[in-house]
C-alpha cells in the first residue's frame, strides 16, 4: 500500500500510449497502474467518465476530476460521436450520484431536430433524473440498484447511504460535494411497472410478491382439489398469522395530502382511505371485550395512554405462517393498540379473492379475538364477505402464557391437520424489519408506506429464492423426526398392551436403603430420640445379618475366609447397614457357587430392578404433582418452605430408587457372564441421569413436539391389567399415550404437507413462466419497435427466472420421496453402543461405592423388613408385585 503511494514501476517520463506527452495521470478505478498523458487519459475514459483520476505533481499524487481535464458527456448519440447542436445542462454543472462518489460532470444534451426530451436522454444513458423539467441532478442505475439491496438487506437508511457516498467523494472536508440528499430521496421512491394500463388498472395487492407454496386455486392446485376426500382435504388449508408490531411507529408529521403513497393499496399496505373510513364507521360499534384469559400486551396496549404524539402506534399484518411471507393487502397502521376493528379490516382485506375454504388463523390472542368473530362479521354487514371454515390457534411460544383451558383448546400439538407448524412466523419476520423503525418514525405517511412495502417485497423475494433449500431442510428433519416418533409411539404402545396381565406387589420400600438415608440425614445435632431409633433398627439388622452369615456358611464353602480378610482390612467399625453380604455374584470368581444360587440371585435382582423402576415412576409422578401444586396454590413464606420440604423428600426417594436400580443392574451385569444371559439389557437398560425424568418431561432444550419419553416409561410392565389398581398411573399413561400419538401424527402430517407445498411451489413457478410468456406474446405494436423489443425481452427474462427456479426446485427435491420413505436424513445420527459395566473386584468394593448411593453388594433387600415412617407414598400407592418368597 505504501508503494502504491508512488509511481512504482511506472516512472517513465513519456506516455506509454503516445510516446509524446508527459505521463502524469493514473486512474484509481482502472486495473491499469500505468501513467498516461492528459489526452490519452481522456480518450481512454470516454466509456467510463465517472472514474477518479490522480495527477503526479513533483513528489506526490493529487486528485483531479475528468471535468477539470475537459471531459464532456454527450447524450443522445453513440459514445465518441458529437452532436452538431449540443445543449449544455442547466448551470453547466450536472450532479451525478454514482457508486464511485458524487460527481460534478459536464453533460451535453442532444439538440438535433428529432432529439428526445432531456429526462428520456438521461434514462437511455442509465441515469435516473431527479426532476422531469430541466434536470440538473441524477443517479446511475447502478447506485440505485445497489442502494435498493443494501437498504433492504442491511437496513441502511437513505441518509446514511448518501453520507457514505459523500465521504467516499471527499473525506477531508476540504472540497465537500454539493448537497443533493433531497433529490436522492425523490429518486429512490420512483419505480417501474409492466402493466400497459398503468396504475389505474393495477388491482389491490397486485404488486406484492406472492408465496408460491401456499394454495392458489387455478395456479398451483390440482383441478379436483375442491373434491378431495376428507382425509386429504386438510392439505389445502391456508395458514395465516396475525400479529402487531409496536416498533414501526410514526410520529404525527406531514399528511397524506402532502405526502401521498405511490402504491396506495397495490402492494402490502391496505388502501388508506377505505381503511380509515372503516375505522370511523365501526370504531364505536365494535367494543373491546374484557379478557377472559390472562392479561396480554395486545389487549392491554389498546387502552394505554401516551399515543397523542403518534399518528401510528405500530402496524398489524397478516402473513403466511408456513413460509414467513407477507400477504397482499395485509398490513395496516394501528392508532392505539391492536383494536379488533383494525385487525378485522386487515384480515378480511387479506382474505379477498381467496378461493380455498379451509383457513387456519394463528393469533397470540386468538382465544379472545375468536369469541365474537362471527358476530362482528354480522355487524360489518355487506362490507365483509367471509364464509370460510376457520380454525383458531395460538402460536406455540405464546401458548404457555395462556390459561390451561386455552392451552388445550388452541394448541397446535393437539390439533389435527396442522403438521409441525409453530405459528411464530410473524415474530421472525418482525425481527428483520424492526431495524427500519427509527428511519420510518419521522417521515411522512406516503414515504413510510412505500419504504415498508419495498422492504416487505424484498423479504418475500428472499424467502422465495430460498424455498428450495428451506423446504429441503424441513422435509429432511420431518422425515427423521417422523421415523423416530413413530417408533417411540409403537414402542410405548406395545409396552402398555403386552403388560396388562402383569401384577406388581410392593409392600415396603427397601428397608436397608432407607436406613442408610436416615443415617445420612441425622447430622451432628440430631436429637437423642432419633439416634436411639436408628440404633434400634441397626441392632435389628445386625441380628438378621448374623443369621444370614450362618446360613451362607452352610451352603458356600470358603466364604468365611473371604469375609475374614475383608473384616481384617478395615480398621474402623463397620455398621450393619454398610456390611457386605458377599452374594454369589461377588464371590463366584473366587469360590465355587452352585448355579442354582446364581439363578436365585438373578431372579431376585431382576425383581428388585423392576420394583425400583416402579417406585421411581411413582415418585417422579409425585414430584410432578407437588411442583404443580406448589406453583398453583402455595403462597407465602411458611407454606413455600413446607412445600419445598415435601419436594426435597420426594427427591430423596427418587435418588433412592435410582440407587436401588443401579445396584441391581450392576449385579445382573456380573451374573450374566456366568449364567449366559443375553438381550436382558434391551429391557433393563443402563439408567443415566438424563433418563430420570417424568413421563411428560423431555431432555433439556427439547420442545413439546420433539421431546422423547425416557425408556423407563416404555418398558413392558409400565401399565397394569387392573385399571383400578393405580388410577393416577393409568391417567398419566393415557395422557402421555395421546400426546405420543399426537406427536407421531403431527410429524406424519408435516411430511405430507411439505410434499404438497413442494408440488405447489414447482407448479406455481411453471404457472408464472407461462404468464410471462403469454405477456410477451400479447405485446401490441402500438409503440416503437425498440420499446416492443424491450417489453418482450423483459417478459422473457422473467420467464427464464421462473423456469430456472422450478428446475432448481425439481433438482433439489428429487430425493425427497426417498428421505420420507426411509425416514432418515442424508446424514443419520451415529448409533451409540451401551458400554459394558466393569465387574467389581473384591479388593476394591468400598472404592466403587459412591458416598451418596447405597452399597451394591448388600443385596436381598426384600428379606429385610422394619418399621417405616409415614411418607407421601400414600398419595400414589404401589402396584402389587411378585413376592421374594414366591421366587424362592
Amino acid at each position: 500500500m505504501i508503494r502504491l503511494e508512488g509511481r512504482g514501476d511506472c516512472w517513465r517520463d513519456l506516455c506509454r500510449r503516445c510516446h509524446t506527452n508527459p505521463a502524469t495521470y493514473r486512474c484509481e478505478d482502472c486495473q491499469d497502474l500505468e501513467l498516461y498523458c492528459k489526452g490519452c487519459s481522456l480518450d481512454l475514459h470516454s466509456h467510463s467518465p465517472l472514474h477518479r483520476l490522480k495527477m503526479w505533481v513533483k513528489t506526490r499524487f493529487r486528485r483531479v476530476s475528468l471535468k477539470s481535464m475537459g471531459m464532456r458527456i454527450q447524450l443522445g448519440h453513440p459514445v465518441g460521436q458529437h452532436c452538431v447542436n449540443p445543449s449544455r445542462a442547466f448551470g453547466n454543472g450536472f450532479i451525478l450520484i454514482d457508486l464511485t462518489g458524487i460527481h460534478v460532470v459536464d453533460i451535453d444534451f442532444c439538440g438535433c431536430e428529432f432529439a428526445l426530451s432531456r429526462p428520456v436522454q438521461l434514462l437511455r444513458a442509465r441515469i435516473f433524473p431527479a426532476t422531469s423539467v430541466e434536470p440538473k441532478t441524477g443517479a446511475t442505475f447502478q447506485v440505485l440498484e445497489y442502494f435498493h439491496i443494501e437498504s433492504a438487506q442491511a437496513g441502511m437508511s437513505a441518509q446514511a447511504f448518501y453520507n457514505t457516498l459523500a465521504r467516499h467523494t471527499d473525506n477531508t472536508g476540504l472540497d465537500p460535494p454539493r448537497d443533493r440528499y433531497a433529490a436522492f430521496l425523490r429518486i429512490m421512491r420512483d419505480g417501474r411497472g409492466y402493466d400497459p394500463g398503468g396504475v389505474k388498472t393495477t388491482a389491490p395487492g397486485e404488486l406484492a410478491v406472492p408465496c408460491p407454496a401456499c394454495p392458489h386455486p387455478g395456479k398451483n392446485l390440482t383441478m379436483d382439489w375442491s373434491d378431495a376426500p376428507a382425509e386429504k382435504r386438510w392439505l389445502y388449508r391456508l395458514f395465516v398469522g396475525i400479529d402487531g408490531n409496536f416498533r414501526l411507529k410514526r410520529r404525527n408529521v406531514s399528511s397524506n395530502a402532502s405526502d401521498p403513497s405511490l402504491t396506495n393499496g397495490q402492494a402490502y399496505f391496505v388502501e388508506e382511505f377505505e381503511y380509515k373510513t372503516h375505522i370511523q364507521v365501526f370504531g364505536k360499534k365494535i367494543k373491546e371485550e374484557k379478557s377472559t384469559c390472562n392479561n396480554h400486551n395486545a389487549v392491554a396496549l389498546a387502552n394505554t395512554k401516551g399515543y397523542e404524539s403518534l399518528a401510528a402506534s405500530g402496524v398489524v399484518s397478516v402473513q403466511c405462517t408456513r413460509h414467513e411471507m407477507k400477504r397482499p393487502s395485509s398490513v395496516g397502521d394501528l392508532q392505539r393498540g391492536e383494536h379488533y376493528v383494525n385487525v378485522d379490516y386487515v384480515f378480511f382485506s387479506s382474505m379477498r379473492d381467496i378461493a380455498v375454504m379451509l383457513i387456519v388463523i394463528l393469533y397470540d390472542i386468538a382465544c379472545q379475538w375468536a369469541h365474537n368473530f362471527w358476530n362482528r362479521i354480522h355487524t360489518y354487514g355487506p362490507t365483509v364477505d367471509y364464509d370460510k371454515n376457520t380454525t383458531f390457534l395460538i402460536p406455540k411460544f405464546h401458548l404457555p402464557a395462556h390459561q390451561t383451558s386455552c392451552q388445550n383448546d388452541y394448541s397446535f400439538n393437539l390439533t389435527k391437520g396442522v403438521g409441525r407448524t409453530d405459528g411464530e412466523a410473524p415474530e421472525c419476520s418482525w425481527a428483520l424489519t424492526n431495524v427500519f423503525g427509527p428511519s420510518t418514525k419521522e417521515i411522512g405517511p406516503g414515504a413510510r408506506h412505500d419504504l415498508l412495502d419495498d422492504v416487505f417485497g424484498d423479504h418475500n423475494w428472499r424467502k422465495v429464492a430460498k424455498l428450495p433449500s428451506t423446504l429441503l431442510k424441513k422435509v429432511k428433519r420431518a422425515a427423521e423426526s417422523h421415523h423416530i416418533h413413530t417408533l417411540e409411539f409403537e414402542e410405548f404402545n406395545t409396552a402398555i398392551l403386552t403388560s396388562q396381565t402383569a401384577k406388581w406387589k410392593t409392600e415396603l420400600d427397601n428397608w436397608e436403603w432407607r436406613l442408610r438415608m436416615d443415617v445420612q440425614a441425622l447430622g451432628p445435632y440430631a436429637p437423642d430420640l432419633q439416634r436411639s431409633k436408628v440404633l434400634e433398627r441397626r441392632n435389628n439388622l445386625q441380628r438378621r445379618l448374623d443369621n444370614w452369615t450362618n446360613i451362607q456358611t452352610s451352603y458356600i464353602a470358603g466364604v468365611d475366609t473371604i469375609r475374614s480378610r475383608l473384616m481384617s482390612a478395615v480398621l474402623s467399625t463397620i455398621h450393619a447397614e454398610a456390611h457386605s453380604l458377599l452374594l454369589p455374584s461377588k464371590i463366584c470368581a473366587y469360590v465355587p457357587c452352585h448355579a442354582v444360587f446364581l439363578d436365585y440371585e438373578w431372579r431376585l435382582w431382576e425383581g428388585q430392578a423392576h420394583e425400583a423402576l416402579d417406585n421411581l415412576r411413582r415418585h417422579l409422578r409425585l414430584q410432578t404433582y407437588l411442583h404443580k401444586f406448589k406453583k398453583q396454590f402455595v403462597v407465602g413464606q411458611w407454606p413455600n418452605t413446607r412445600a419445598r420440604s415435601s419436594i426435597e423428600s420426594a427427591q430423596q426417594k427418587v435418588n433412592m430408587d435410582v440407587a436401588t436400580y443401579r445396584a441391581a443392574h450392576v449385579a445382573m451385569n456380573s451374573l450374566a457372564l456366568f449364567l449366559n444371559k443375553s438381550n436382558w439389557q434391551a429391557i433393563l437398560q443402563r439408567l443415566e441421569d438424563d433418563d430420570v425424568r417424568a413421563i411428560s418431561d423431555g431432555q433439556i432444550f427439547e420442545s413439546k413436539g420433539h421431546q422423547m419419553m425416557s425408556w423407563i416409561w416404555k418398558i413392558a410392565g409400565v401399565s397394569h391389567s387392573d385399571d383400578d389398581s393405580d388410577p393416577a398411573l393409568h391417567e398419566a399413561l393415557r395422557i402421555e399415550w395421546c400426546r405420543s400419538r399426537a406427536r407421531a401424527d403431527r410429524w406424519n402430517e408435516e411430511c405430507n404437507l411439505l410434499k404438497e407445498e413442494m408440488r405447489r411451489t414447482i407448479q406455481f413457478h411453471k404457472w408464472q413462466e407461462i404468464q410471462w410468456l403469454s405477456r410477451a406474446k400479447a405485446v401490441l405494436p402500438t409503440v416503437t419497435p425498440d420499446y416492443v423489443e424491450g417489453l418482450i425481452a423483459f417478459a422473457h427474462r422473467q420467464a427464464d427466472i421462473r423456469s430456472s427456479m422450478h428446475k432448481l426446485c425439481e433438482k433439489s427435491w428429487r430425493d425427497v420421496p426417498t428421505y420420507i420413505h426411509l425416514g432418515i436424513s442424508d446424514e443419520p445420527p451415529p448409533l451409540e453402543l451401551i458400554p459394558e459395566e466393569s465387574e467389581f473386584s473384591l479388593t476394591h468394593l468400598d472404592d466403587q461405592v459412591d458416598a451418596s448411593d447405597p452399597d451394591p453388594s448388600s443385596g436381598y433387600p426384600q428379606m429385610l423388613s422394619g418399621d417405616d415412617d409415614l411418607d407421601m407414598d400414600e398419595l400414589f400407592p404401589a402396584a402389587p408385585h411378585n413376592s421374594v418368597e414366591s421366587l424362592l
